[in-house]
């Protein structure tokens, strides 16, 4: 299992878990979303369509 921690431009802390297949490949199983050292929540963020500006 991987686990990708970082600090998110909202303010918020985010975790995302992958684990490892046995040809290497990476598979998402889960993300999680903190806000003010409160408890994780479970989140469903899609970067392609949330956080990637589209060329004009």
């Amino acid at each position: 299992m991987k686990h990708i921690y970082f600090h998110g431009n909202d303010g918020a802390d985010y975790c995302f878990i992958f684990v490892t297949l046995t040809n290497g490949t990476d598979v998402e199983i889960a993300q999680f979303r903190r806000v003010d050292d409160h408890k994780w929540k479970q989140v469903n963020i899609k970067p392609e369509e949330q956080c990637i500006a589209e060329d004009p």
